[in-house]
Formats: structure tokens, C-alpha cells, sequence
């Protein structure tokens, strides 16, 4: 394997992610941060519509088979990737549960009411969450100013988008909206099991291990819970599912790599500000959906918490794992 490949760049990173391993960011790197970003976005999109004639958790378990397969193919093409240690797959394991079965699955459930737009918006606290519980399990990673406003602006966006009074009354819009606030938890509470897993282990026989042991769990779990499938969906719903797992889920993890490879984790965090925004875009030009009031002043809320909680990090903190989900 050339030693100027992605995968072996990223396994040269520095433990902290935050020098960059080329010159500085230039087009290409903009482009392909951008350009994941609308993968990542898209997928609310994909999951509204597949969600709407396949049952949520079969539409987990074939996007995880289809990104396995992506990630599979990947790994037989790059040979030298290297294997898991028994640690590394024990964090596979956790990885595959904590941050792609549970939370890929409450996403799909809660989409089911839950326009796309809006979960959009609410997995936009995902990394504001990671602050949050690094405070109580990283050393070092204490809560600062900066830190704790961002946290906190993050959950007054939840409140202000599900809105007081229905958190009172918790009907299905907002328990839908909470159980995706959960999703964002679940990726949160992922980033700090997985902080070193990239330093430790193969990224791409890493990422391939954690999808394959996410489809081989899924699979039952949704059997058990909604039956065998029975009929094939319609076309759209089809096609929406296959891209979701081939191309947001599997190529996008490898789109992930090249960017932590090129330009290091940093850089990649800045993605957290585009797929809230490009979501909701996706979700006005596609679907028709209009926000409310409530959720444009959430977004807002999101990305300014973003923001500055951004500055009281401190250089190379920010892992690539701590990015929304795919």
C-alpha cells in the first residue's frame, strides 16, 4: 500500500487530531467537506421516505447491510488496512450498537412523525451533547464558559423547538422529537467510548467491523420486533433506503476518512455547522416543508451554540466521531 494512501495517512494522524497532514485547507478539501455535508443532510430526506412504507427498524437493518457492503468492498480493495485487536473489536461492538443500531433506529421511529427538517435541526445538538458528557468522562474535558453556554443553548433549542407546554402533554409530535434528541445523545455518549479508536485501530478495517457487527445485531432485533418482510417496497422507498446505507452511511464514512487523512479532525468538526442547515434546505426544496418560528429560532440557537462553544475548545480536541449522524 502506498504510504501516501488515505487510510495510511490516517493512521499516522496525531493522537489529537489537530495538525493538519497536508499544507493548509484548500478547494478540494472545502468541496469535500461540503459535499458530505449534503450526503449527511440528505439523509432525512432518504429516511421520510423510506420510513413511510418500510417499518423503522428494517429500514436500520438493510441501511447497515448496504453500508457493511460498502465498507466491505472498500476493505478488500485497500489489502493492507490491517486487523482488530480484541479491544478493537470489543469497541466495535459497543460503537455499532451505541452509535449506529440505537440511534439510527429512534431517528427512523421518530421520523415517522417527525418532519425531516426538524430532525435536522435536533440532531444538530449532537456534538453540544458530547461537551456535556466529556465534562464528567474525559480528563481534561472539563466545561468551560464557552462549553457550558454552547450546552445550554443547545438545550434551549430542544425546549424551544418541542415547546414547553408539549412537554407537558407529550403527544407524538414531541416525544417523536425526543426520542431523535435522544438519537443525538446516543452519538454523543458514542464519541466519548470511541474518542481513541482511530489512534488504536485500522480506520477502515475499523469502520467495516462496526457496520458488519451493527447488521448482524439489527437483523434479529428487527425480525423479532416487525416480522419477516413479507413484500418488497415501491421504487422510490426502495431506491431512498439502498442510498441512505450505500451512500450516506457507507460512502460517507469514507468520505470521513479522507478528510481526517487530509486535513485532520478539526477541520472535519466544521461540518456540524452545515448538515443542520443543508437538512432543513433539502427538506423546503424537496418535501415542501415550511418551519415554524419555533424551529428557525432552535436552528439559530444550534449554531450559535456551535459557535461558541467552538472557541473554548481547546486545539486537536475535537475527534472526528464528534460530527452528527450519518
Amino acid at each position: 500500500m502506498s504510504s501516501s494512501s488515505p487510510v495510511e495517512k490516517t493512521r499516522r494522524a496525531p493522537p489529537s487530531g489537530g495538525r493538519p497532514q497536508t499544507a493548509g485547507p484548500g478547494f478540494a478539501d472545502y468541496g469535500l467537506l461540503g459535499l458530505l455535508g449534503a450526503f449527511w443532510g440528505l439523509s432525512f430526506i432518504l429516511i421520510k421516505v423510506g420510513v413511510a412504507e418500510v417499518p423503522p427498524f428494517t429500514l436500520t437493518a438493510v441501511r447497515l447491510t448496504a453500508a457493511a457492503a460498502v465498507m466491505g468492498v472498500v476493505l478488500a480493495f485497500t489489502r493492507g488496512a490491517g486487523r482488530l485487536t480484541a479491544r478493537g473489536w470489543r469497541l466495535a461492538l459497543i460503537s455499532a450498537v451505541m452509535g449506529n443500531v440505537v440511534p439510527f433506529t429512534l431517528i427512523a421511529y421518530g421520523q415517522q412523525v417527525v418532519d425531516a427538517g426538524v430532525a435536522a435541526i435536533v440532531l444538530g445538538v449532537m456534538p453540544l451533547t458530547t461537551l456535556g458528557l466529556a465534562h464528567f468522562f474525559i480528563p481534561g474535558e472539563q466545561l468551560n464558559w464557552p462549553k457550558t453556554f454552547g450546552l445550554a443553548a443547545g438545550i434551549a433549542a430542544i425546549v424551544t423547538l418541542v415547546g414547553p407546554q408539549s412537554l407537558l402533554g407529550l403527544g407524538a409530535q414531541a416525544s417523536s422529537q425526543l426520542l431523535i434528541a435522544l438519537a443525538a445523545v446516543c452519538y454523543g455518549a458514542n464519541a466519548i467510548v470511541t474518542r481513541r479508536m482511530l489512534d488504536q485501530s485500522p480506520a477502515i478495517a475499523l469502520s467495516c467491523a462496526i457496520m458488519s457487527i451493527a447488521a448482524l445485531v439489527m437483523w434479529p432485533v428487527a425480525v423479532a420486533v416487525e416480522g419477516v418482510p413479507t413484500a418488497l417496497p415501491g421504487p422510490v422507498a426502495s431506491a431512498a433506503i439502498l442510498t441512505l446505507g450505500a451512500v450516506q452511511t457507507g460512502f460517507g464514512q469514507l468520505l470521513l476518512l479522507m478528510l481526517v487523512a487530509r486535513q485532520g479532525a478539526s477541520f472535519f468538526s466544521q461540518i456540524n455547522f452545515i448538515v443542520p442547515v443543508v437538512g432543513v434546505f433539502w427538506a423546503s426544496i424537496l418535501l415542501s416543508e415550511q418551519l415554524s418560528t419555533a424551529s428557525w429560532a432552535a436552528l439559530g440557537l444550534i449554531l450559535l451554540g456551535l459557535a461558541v462553544a467552538r472557541s473554548g475548545q481547546r486545539s486537536g480536541k475535537l475527534r472526528p466521531d464528534q460530527s452528527p449522524g450519518r
